[in-house]
């Protein structure tokens, strides 16, 4: 961010933050703000759509954070803010909303910070601090793609876009809809797991609309959410299920991007003009790209090309037995060897719960077996499939997954103790780091003892703390010691008596 935009941003106090080279401590964590890659006097920020995001370094553990400031106009309201946490299903997936933090003066440290300043302070009330997410963005991904810097085979595309899909039928199943789904809240892992970030216009019903909420980003909104006067109406997409026609979009990216496919001009594989045009022939050209890699993956994307409502664009539960079975259809091939199908051996079994006769392919049913698990049919498995569901978010609600704040451990903390210790200012952390981080505490607090001892102030009884060196010397002068309060309160021993003065 130049330093005209830095002004604009007030960001000043974390310009004054980083040139000082000292640690804030927040939420029990130490951060130093990450400098600009070309302008090292600069901090890092990143300027997108109702905030400025600012990146910060956890010490010593080398953590990357980012520390949300709204623009005044476009600021949810802080109970809105509060809210989306509790609303939010469990899930790795959503950690970083799931930990994140709206600071108030209870989460700064200033006893234990290098950097102490009062400006600082007021700037960071109403900000939300939030750990990022590994991997990369899904526009980074793209971008790569197409550039012929990274390969992905149709499995990994496939797995990706099926990730995804989980992360959005997990949401629905919560009640809840992202409403910004698109290429910079995606992110993929090494491993290409899904997170999703920027939750900051999540819908859910219990939640209040709050009129300066985002309608989306281009290229990923759906052209039914446009009014009677031909503008963008973001209530239109206050419901649960709005994340189905970006799903559908972002599904049709994952699996056809590549050197091949030219960005729009947003950056996408379709421009919104091109999902607003019935028929439009870019489009009709990806639809038939994605027919040879699955035709019920086209399908899907040509029935939320014509939807009229969010209701008639397929939902997760549809795109992820597509995926499924693409997968299964990628498997087999690769079995066979290039060049040749798979000559699929089916074998006839009892479904181990009704008993109804089912046919399985023999490779399957030797891994089943191997595993040690029950061959059901399809109306069964989707029982089993439901109930391990049900019972996932049930126990994500009671017991959230989340990372250690300091080692990067998962582990699981019960909701309300997740929600004290993200109120008080502590930090979320695993059993053997939390042990650790006691006996650093404890350290910390002897050495403060030491040098700033709490004294009683000889007025008001108030404990405050006071330099060592300042104690002995007012002590020598036999000069009562008073907390900050009193000592501005005291009359000045040099201006003369009132009725002299007057």
């Amino acid at each position: 961010m130049l330093p005209s935009a830095m002004e604009a941003a007030g960001a000043i106090p974390v310009e004054r933050w980083l040139h000082s080279g000292q640690i804030l401590r927040v939420s029990g964590l130490d951060f130093v703000p990450v400098p600009h890659p070309l302008m090292a006097d600069t901090p890092r920020c990143v300027v997108k759509g109702q905030a400025s995001v600012f990146f910060l370094r956890q010490i010593p553990h080398d953590h990357m954070w980012l520390l949300k400031k709204f623009a005044p106009s476009k600021r949810p309201s802080d109970a809105y803010l509060e809210a989306v946490t509790r609303c939010l299903p469990g899930g790795m997936e959503f950690f970083t909303c799931v930990q994140r933090r709206l600071l108030t003066a209870r989460h700064m440290d200033w006893q234990h910070s290098g950097f102490r300043d009062r400006q600082m302070g007021a700037w960071l009330e109403g900000t939300v601090l939030m750990p990022k997410v590994p991997g990369q963005s899904w526009a980074s991904v793209a971008d790569d793609l197409r550039e012929g810097q990274l390969g992905l085979c149709l499995e990994q595309r496939l797995r990706a876009a099926l990730n995804l899909t989980e992360c959005v039928g997990r949401l629905e199943a919560g009640g809840c809809a992202h409403r910004d789904l698109s290429a910079t809240n995606v992110f993929l892992s090494e491993t290409y797991r899904t997170y999703l970030i920027d939750w900051d216009c999540l819908y859910h019903n219990s939640l209040d609309f709050q009129p300066n909420t985002t309608i989306g980003t281009l290229g990923y909104i759906a052209p039914f959410t446009r009014g009677v006067h031909g503008n963008w109406e973001a209530g239109r997409s206050w419901c649960q299920g709005a994340d189905r026609f970006a799903l559908a979009t972002l599904v049709a990216e994952f699996l056809l991007v590549g050197p091949e496919t030219e960005a729009q001009e947003d950056g996408t594989l379709f421009s919104q003009a091109q999902l607003e045009e019935a028929g439009d022939p870019f489009a009709q050209k990806q639809l038939e790209r994605l027919s040879n890699i699955s035709w019920r993956c086209k399908t899907l994307v040509a029935q939320a090309l014509r939807a009229t409502s969010f209701e008639t664009c397929p939902g997760p539960a549809e795109w992820r037995g597509a995926l499924r079975q693409a997968l299964r259809l990628v498997g087999r091939n690769t079995r066979a060897g290039p060049g040749r199908t798979a000559d699929i051996l089916r074998v006839k079994t009892c479904c181990a719960r009704c008993g109804q006769r089912v046919c399985i392919d023999g490779g399957k049913l030797a891994e089943l077996r191997g595993r040690g698990n029950q061959v059901l049919c399809r109306a069964c498995l989707r029982t089993r499939l439901e109930e391990q569901s049900l019972s996932r978010r049930q126990r994500n609600a009671r017991r959230p997954p989340v990372s250690c704040e300091h080692c990067g451990k998962c582990f699981r903390l019960p909701r309300r103790r997740l929600d004290l210790l993200r109120s008080q200012g502590r930090p979320l952390l695993c059993s053997a780091c939390l042990l650790s981080q006691l006996r650093c505490w404890e350290m910390e607090q002897t050495q403060l003892d030491q040098t700033h001892p709490l004294n009683i102030c000889a007025r008001c009884s108030r404990t405050f703390r006071m330099k060592r060196e300042k104690v002995e010397a007012l002590a020598a002068r036999g000069t009562p010691l008073l907390c900050a309060v009193c000592l501005k309160t005291r009359p000045d021993s040099r201006s003369p008596p009132a009725r002299l003065r007057s």
